[in-house]
């Protein structure tokens, strides 16, 4: 099976989970972020970074209609990571095995 569009988050089942992920992916596109989260050197959880595009990426998470929890804003930004560094199809496969 190929794997789906960039941001196609459908094959999560959660609601809420597919939502959050969805929404994050468009914000960091928004914001032309991918670059700069794939060469980012964070020190420590990405609720905790007090650099500008981090909380560009946050202020549109929350106009898109994402009400994250440090937890759920660290959870999508370590995939957005992952998306960044390894490619759409990689983290597909990878989470779909």
């Amino acid at each position: 099976m190929d794997p789906p569009l960039p941001g196609d988050f459908s094959f999560i089942s959660d609601g809420i989970t597919r939502f959050a992920y969805t929404k994050t992916f468009e914000a960091v596109t928004k914001c032309k972020a991918w670059d700069y989260i794939m060469n980012f050197e964070r020190d420590g959880a990405w609720t905790k970074q007090e650099d500008p595009v981090i909380q560009e990426i946050a202020n549109e998470c929350a106009i898109l209609g994402v009400k994250h929890t440090d937890v759920s804003f660290e959870l999508c930004m370590k995939t957005m990571e992952c998306i960044s560094k390894k490619g759409w199809n990689e983290y597909y496969i990878c989470k779909n095995k």
